[in-house]
């Protein structure tokens, strides 16, 4: 354990997440994956709202470590309760 309350393998890849994470919030894309298509953009725009939650939730700790995945998740979470669920038709 650290200070941050991870073990090393978890405290790693929980940085790694938040690098990539920045990565593609900056534009960047994964290998493989193509480029200008509408679906490319909406999840662009949906990973900023994310990121920006995200940083919002950590900022209000004072962005003590060790938080990063819970507030992302929960930042996704929160981003998906507040879009109307579409179930077979058009939303009028």
């Amino acid at each position: 354990m650290n200070k941050s309350g991870l073990s090393a393998p978890f405290e790693s890849t929980s940085r790694a997440m938040v690098q990539a994470n920045v990565a593609l919030g900056a534009g960047l894309k994964p290998p493989g994956q193509g480029a200008g298509d509408a679906q490319n953009g909406e999840n662009r725009e949906r990973h900023a709202l994310i990121a920006n939650a995200a940083y919002l939730r950590a900022e209000g700790r004072q962005f003590e470590p060790g938080h990063e995945v819970e507030d992302w998740l929960a930042a996704e979470i929160e981003l998906q309760l507040a879009r109307p669920v579409n179930v077979g038709g058009e939303l009028s």
